[in-house]
């Protein structure tokens, strides 16, 4: 009897191990997936400091309450004058000047390189802070040729693997730093990466640089056009302040700007300086600063890349005598090694990574932009983000359609299917390129850990269409609907005629 219980207790053990191997082998497995993260941002987002990686220096960038309102107060006297003399040039001079100092310290020598010891405070963690669950923070100097900053990745990324005790880690890159991956990957290759999430990014360029490098910014794209710079700048407003708690409210008094004519007067004060003094704040401003930041070349989108070089170094700095040849060499091997075989590389990726691609939409673009108009997340194109979907403009739906298509999007302003990665590419509408988002993030950690190639049949919570809900901050499947602003616009007539009856009585 007793060696029967005996037995009876030795067989149940044996079945609880055995039984309980298939799920300790699944913990190990999952323990061995796990490895760190690195978030990398974009373009401006790193602060930037008098001393590279001393933060108690001064801080070139973002620039200081004082030196805008410093600007604020040195451009009032100008303004006077000029709304009586109409001496633009005079004006230009001034503010060329001006913005001389307010970016002082950011700007980089003729070979594209930073000389005064200028940059990012980049603080590796400490190797005991190193944890293979653990989240980092790769900082590099945007303004560099994006080749350097990849390498400073790649040294980033050893370190994080060596200290881990992990064979790889997982990219999330977002906006620009989507180019600094890119050339990560060319140069050293994709062994140390298990998965990468292109957020939102420019490696296909961004729209917004085209009219900065091509000489044509003018609000609305075109001085000519009347009443577009207005529009281009409202449009452009209404997104910025769109996932505000007080967006309806903004939107109010925004209307009521334009309907009283300051929109118009902004727009067109800005169109005037540059159409008369474009080439003073090109040559004695623009350039010198945008010109030859390395960054501004790879975000070039490529149909516009000739007449923009042509015109910054052929005519622009042409005129100083100075040699450009180092930063021409670094905008030539971005050319030859990213630009020119940009798919190849991707395509590389794609086959020894897990890779994702989020583009946002539902916003138009700069407004200092001949192409404002253009779907973006309010920075970047929505094509170019997504890797080559077809957009329709910002304000306008409905133009592929849903029925004939699951790659279309349920307002018709998308169409995935012409995407390099379309079962891999995710649309977010109503989320904007600058705002971060925890809905997203968490989507974003879900690709990022899943066991393989997710795609947009993986998980039903996350389809290929969704919609960031403002007021509730969360992710869901895209409907489509758009909201009925009916009694809003009642709202904002009431407002506007009140507003307006009180600008008169005070214009008399």
């Amino acid at each position: 009897m007793k060696k029967r219980v005996v037995k009876s207790i030795i067989a149940a053990v044996l079945a609880f191990v055995l039984a309980a191997v298939p799920v300790l082998s699944g913990f190990a497995a999952a323990d061995a997936e796990i490895c760190p993260v690195i978030d990398m941002r974009g373009f401006m987002n790193a602060k930037i400091y008098a001393v590279e990686n001393d933060d108690t220096s001064d801080q070139l960038w973002p620039p200081a309450t004082n030196k805008i309102l410093d600007l604020v107060k040195a451009l009032i006297g100008p303004l006077a004058k000029l709304s009586i003399d109409r001496d633009w040039d005079k004006f230009a001079d001034v503010f060329a000047e001006q913005a001389n100092v307010v970016f002082d310290g950011l700007f980089l020598d003729e070979n594209g390189e930073v000389t005064n010891g200028s940059g990012p405070c980049m603080v590796y963690p400490e190797p005991d802070e190193v944890k293979k669950d653990g989240e980092y923070t790769f900082v590099f100097d945007w303004r560099i040729d994006p080749f350097e900053a990849a390498s400073k990745l790649n040294d980033f990324i050893n370190y994080i693997i060596e200290e881990s005790g992990c064979d790889q880690v997982v990219l999330d890159c977002h906006s620009y730093a989507g180019i600094v991956t890119t050339c990560y990957f060319e140069q050293f290759g994709c062994d140390a990466i298990k998965s990468v999430c292109y957020n939102s990014t420019a490696v296909y360029g961004a729209g917004f640089t085209s009219d900065l490098i091509r000489g044509n910014l003018f609000v609305g794209g075109d001085v000519d056009l009347s009443g577009m710079g207005a529009e281009a700048l409202v449009a452009y407003l209404l997104g910025a302040f769109s996932n505000n708690q007080y967006n309806e409210l903004i939107d109010v008094v925004i209307d009521m700007l334009k309907k009283a004519g300051l929109v118009d007067f902004i727009s067109n004060f800005i169109n005037k300086l540059m159409l008369e003094s474009s080439d003073e704040l090109y040559e004695r401003a623009i350039v010198p600063l945008f010109g030859l930041w390395p960054a501004i070349w790879s975000m070039i989108p490529d149909e516009d890349f000739d007449e923009g070089f042509d015109y910054i170094f052929n005519d622009v700095l042409a005129k100083t005598g100075k040699d450009y040849s180092g930063i021409i060499e670094k905008i030539d091997h971005y050319n030859e090694s990213v630009r020119s075989r940009r798919e190849e590389v991707l395509n590389e990726v794609n086959d020894n990574c897990n890779l994702y691609v989020i583009a946002r939409y539902g916003y138009s673009s700069i407004p200092l932009s001949s192409n404002w108009q253009v779907m973006t997340d309010g920075v970047l194109d929505t094509a170019s983000a997504s890797f080559g979907a077809k957009c329709s403009d910002y304000n306008v739906f409905n133009v592929f359609n849903k029925s004939e298509s699951e790659l279309v999007s349920p307002n018709g302003q998308i169409d995935a299917s012409t995407c390099l990665f379309p079962e891999q590419t995710w649309f977010i509408r109503s989320a904007s390129h600058t705002q971060q988002y925890d809905a997203i993030y968490d989507f974003v950690n879900t690709l990022m850990f899943y066991d393989g190639q997710a795609t947009v049949d993986t998980f039903p919570e996350y389809p290929r269409f969704l919609h960031f809900n403002a007021p509730l901050l969360i992710l869901e499947a895209d409907d489509g609907n758009i909201i009925n602003l009916s009694f809003l616009d009642r709202f904002k007539l009431f407002f506007t005629q009140l507003f307006n009856l009180i600008f008169s009585v005070f214009k008399k």
